[in-house]
């Protein structure tokens, strides 16, 4: 690497087998059901369903009460259009809105995506179903995305489950590695390559005598401090 090229730090962050945390009653019932192709929320102490459930009551931060099954179809409370995916990042692979979408029998609304026609076909207030996988797994992903129900039409049913004695979803598991770039910048690269060279460089201030190391870019203004006279 030359003096003039600039200095780029490569990192990754990565769980092996995957982040994994148990789920606890609230969130595992709430999997649970998704995997057996039901929709769950859980009542609040003042008679609220919250879907997606929380172990405590955002509110009153108190213990939550039962489940209780909700939906599966939903109204969509607002949306935004997606017109160009990203490959690998989004859930569709075509334009599509992502809309906050109440569920029959719910007081709040969850994430998700609608596989719609075009921006024109979504409004505020549209009927949805949800798209179930085929192969569930008691994940948020066992619902695909979201479809367009006409006016008394009924969502279709989940696909039936191949194992109809699988235990109650317990544990999270997701693989998760991050890979990214740094580039440090004017005076950290400055820096660095004067560490590499056995050097110790510092950068003063702007209009100051104060000499920052390490050096920041850009380097901050010294402070001036008034005098205050309290009345």
């Amino acid at each position: 690497m030359t003096a003039d090229e600039p200095l780029v730090g490569h990192h990754v962050l990565d769980f092996p087998g995957g982040y994994r945390r148990s789920l606890g009653p609230v969130l595992g019932s709430f999997l649970t059901s998704l995997r057996d192709g039901r929709l769950e929320g859980v009542r609040l102490a003042d008679g609220r369903v919250l879907v997606p459930p929380t172990e405590y009551d955002p509110v009153t931060s108190e213990a939550v009460g039962a489940a209780v099954e909700v939906g599966p179809a939903g109204t969509v409370t607002t949306w935004t259009w997606v017109s160009e995916p990203h490959e690998g990042k989004h859930p569709l692979d075509r334009p599509f809105a992502f809309a906050l979408i109440r569920p029959d029998g719910a007081d709040t609304a969850m994430l998700g995506a609608v596989d719609a026609a075009s921006a024109d076909s979504m409004r505020t207030g549209m009927r949805v179903g949800p798209r179930w996988s085929p192969e569930r797994r008691g994940h948020i992903t066992d619902i695909e995305c979201w479809v367009p129900l006409a006016d008394g039409e009924a969502p279709a049913p989940a696909p039936a489950s191949q194992d109809t004695e699988a235990e109650p979803v317990t544990e999270f598991r997701q693989p998760l590695r991050l890979e990214y770039e740094i580039n440090p910048g004017e005076a950290a690269t400055a820096y660095l390559r004067g560490l590499a060279e056995g050097r110790l460089l510092g950068r003063r201030a702007e209009g100051s005598s104060d000499v920052y190391i390490p050096p920041v870019d850009p380097t901050p203004r010294p402070v001036r401090r008034r005098r205050s006279t309290c009345r």
